[in-house]
């Protein structure tokens, strides 16, 4: 049996035994315990994972309910956010549907108006064309009429009857003069029109040259040089610079000499000429509709004039790819110009 002593050594060295298998046991069963955690852990964020890159994709994802509680909350989250995203992007294609229906028919409405506005415009053009053409035949023949009762013996003693013959010949005169007018604008409406690059300084020059009113000494016309070349159709443009600058000596006060600057500027692609005057001027408030169809500025009624000149000019600047416009205080002259693409 042995001494106490050797009883008590057994009795120790088996409860330490017990206590060191124990303890490899637990150890053992810890161990084991954390690496199912792990694998289960690594297994969820893995499908986890995968099921945020479908959803990333805009592809379903089977969000399972086996997931670990935290990676669970994490999945919920991710799905309240794929299903915001899907929500949002369908009424994001719903909207650009109907925008894209808007415009489609937009673009419609846009096309026929501008065909029917264009149909409109043609037609009033050949109007324009076929009556001011057609009213020079009578024109000429009460004219004709007129210069020959003028001319007949039995009216030479009667002041008043041959005051309105020559009122008749005055009339038919200026009659005649605007349907001429109307015939340019009709024709600078129709016209194909090949532009080219235009040396802009000996075009003016030449066009002042071509006119007797606006040569000295009775009208100072300065030209400031140099000027820049410009892209245009070259008789068009001739033609809107002679209306600016027979306008600028015909509208000057009783006594006064005309002066007239022509210059020019580069304003980016653009090149505006000016044709600036010492005549009557123009109020603010009639500027705007003066380079229209017979519309004549105030105080020009006492001077000759069919008001078609300017709208001549600003269809001319128009089918140059241009601009025109005016600049006055009412006062002390103005600052006509028109604008036309630089070469």
């Amino acid at each position: 049996m042995g001494t106490p002593k050797e009883r008590v050594f057994a009795s120790a060295r088996r409860l330490f035994a017990i206590a060191i298998a124990s303890s490899l046991t637990a150890t053992l069963v810890a161990v084991l315990i954390a690496i199912w955690i792990a694998r289960a852990v690594l297994r969820d964020v893995d499908r986890l994972a995968t099921d945020a890159e479908r959803l990333s994709r805009g592809e379903p994802a089977q969000l399972g309910a086996t997931y670990l509680e935290e990676i669970a909350t994490v999945a919920e989250a991710m799905q309240r956010m794929a299903a915001t995203k899907n929500e949002a992007q369908a009424q994001l294609r719903d909207a650009r549907d109907r925008l894209q229906r808007y415009a489609d028919e937009l673009e419609k409405k846009v096309e026929e108006r501008t065909a029917s506005l264009r149909e409109a415009v043609t037609q009033m053009e050949e109007f324009s064309y076929t009556v001011s053409h057609d009213l020079r035949a009578p024109i000429r023949a009460i004219r004709g009429y007129a210069d020959v009762l003028l001319e007949d013996t039995p009216l030479k003693d009667d002041p008043g009857a041959r005051e309105y013959l020559r009122r008749i010949v005055n009339a038919s005169e200026r009659m005649t003069k605007m349907t001429g007018a109307l015939l340019e604008y009709s024709r600078v409406a129709k016209a194909d029109l090949r532009r080219q690059r235009i040396s802009l300084e000996p075009l003016v020059r030449g066009t002042v040259e071509q006119y007797a009113e606006l040569q000295p000494p009775t009208v100072d016309v300065e030209i400031v040089a140099p000027m820049p070349d410009v892209f245009a159709h070259e008789v068009t443009v001739t033609q809107a610079l002679a209306n600016l600058l027979t306008n600028a000596v015909k509208f000057v006060r009783s006594g006064e000499r005309p002066r007239v600057v022509v210059r020019s500027e580069t304003r980016g692609d653009r090149v505006r000429v000016w044709v600036e005057d010492n005549g009557i001027g123009i109020p603010p408030a009639h500027q705007a509709r003066l380079f229209s169809v017979f519309e004549r500025a105030p105080g020009a009624n006492g001077y000759e004039g069919t008001g078609v000149g300017l709208a001549i000019v600003r269809r001319i600047a128009e089918r140059n790819g241009g601009a025109c416009g005016v600049e006055s205080d009412g006062r002390t002259g103005s600052r006509f110009w028109i604008e036309l693409p630089a070469a």
